[in-house]
């Protein structure tokens, strides 16, 4: 076993939590085949496979199982190359903080103190049985490890909206206690909740109000229109209007010249991203937005998510577009709370499957929109 392979997966997390997964000779193909391939590529990058990034899933296991048994030689280290992404999606145990670019922008408060006691508010992001974090995102970004054995014994999930308090361990900022759950005080939490995918759906009969569009709660919405600042300006016009009692706006491919727009949205959660950042930005802010909208459909609100603009958001996904159909699916009705999505879209073959979820579709032209 390599220096690295004993140490990577013999690392202790936070308050003495061991990753109990181990390599060597027990460790098999089934095994390995249940890490994300943004960890094996990792792994293998630093077991010694060559150009990890090149191979598919089923080769990298191949390659580092072989590698670590002594049957291939290891690829010299270098320094040249791509270097490793610590985001946090796919390392399942790297005792690594993951990086969110800056320019990333949720409507948060700002972490505060008193006296000794340190607070902030933020999103839960769990990873897996081993790693989670809480991002905090306003003017600059904040990630705080949270041992996950504490999300647990509140039933805490991905996309929650908690306020907690923190320490620094060793430079890390470390969850210690939740207080707030979705604005509900911890003590008061029911830790018996609803489950989004139990919610008996419903068909959606009730209208939203928006202008003369006869879009109701629970329904896709799709938008189409050929200038992207009018796209824009009507979709946060739509959001603005709409009587849901939430509401979320989507945007991963913001420019200096579009942020403008942003002033216009009103009691709006932002989840945005610059065009500049990385996919891999873009890709945790669309899944803790997806999240988020399921917590308070859970709770029963109303939810109204505006997607500026689908394409963008599949243009950062990965190949299965995953996370843009988690997104596109996440509209539903029920007798008690609701999902609505209005997305800007255009005709693109790379989208049809999700496409076809459309409820109504409107074209829009000259700031108007007509029913298609």
């Amino acid at each position: 076993m390599s220096n690295f392979l004993q140490k990577y997966f013999t690392s202790k997390l936070y308050y003495g939590i061991m990753i109990s997964t181990k390599i060597g000779v027990n460790m098999t193909e089934k095994e390995l085949n249940e890490y994300s391939i943004f960890t094996l590529r990792e792994l293998a990058r630093k077991t010694g496979v060559a150009t990890p990034t090149s191979k598919k899933k089923a080769q990298l296991i191949h390659e580092i199982l072989e590698i670590n048994a002594g049957k291939r030689a290891p690829q010299a280290s270098t320094k040249q190359g791509r270097p490793p992404k610590y985001f946090g999606y796919s390392f399942d145990i790297l005792n690594t903080t993951p990086t969110f670019d800056n320019t990333m922008s949720l409507n948060q408060n700002k972490t505060f103190s008193y006296d000794d006691v340190k607070t902030g508010a933020g999103f839960v992001e769990k990873l897996n049985q081993n790693t989670s974090y809480i991002w905090c995102i306003k003017e600059c970004t904040t990630c705080y490890y949270t041992p996950t054995i504490l999300l647990n014994n509140y039933n805490i999930k991905s996309g929650d909206y908690v306020t907690f308090e923190f320490n620094n361990v060793n430079n890390q900022l470390v969850v210690k206690d939740i207080f707030n759950i979705n604005g509900c005080p911890i003590k008061k939490f029911n830790k018996e909740r609803t489950n989004y995918y139990a919610i008996k759906p419903v068909a959606p009969n009730k209208k939203i109000n928006i202008d003369n569009l006869d879009i109701k709660f629970g329904e896709n919405a799709y938008f189409y229109g050929t200038n992207n600042n009018e796209n824009t300006q009507n979709i946060i016009n739509i959001l603005n209007k709409c009587n849901a009692t939430k509401k979320i706006y989507i945007n991963v491919t913001i420019a200096e010249k579009n942020k403008l727009f942003l002033d216009d949205l009103q009691d709006a959660e932002k989840f945005v991203a610059n065009i500049t950042d990385t996919p891999d930005t873009a890709r945790r802010i669309v899944n803790i937005a997806t999240e988020y909208a399921k917590r308070l459909m859970e709770n029963g609100e109303h939810v109204a998510i505006a997607v500026d603009d689908a394409i963008s958001v599949a243009s950062v996904d990965d190949e299965i577009l995953t996370n843009t159909k988690n997104l596109i699916s996440v509209a539903k009705a029920s007798s008690n709370g609701s999902i609505t999505l209005f997305a800007i879209f255009a005709n693109n073959k790379t989208i049809d499957l999700i496409e076809k979820l459309a409820d109504k579709r409107y074209k829009i032209e000259n700031d108007k929109m007509f029913l298609i």
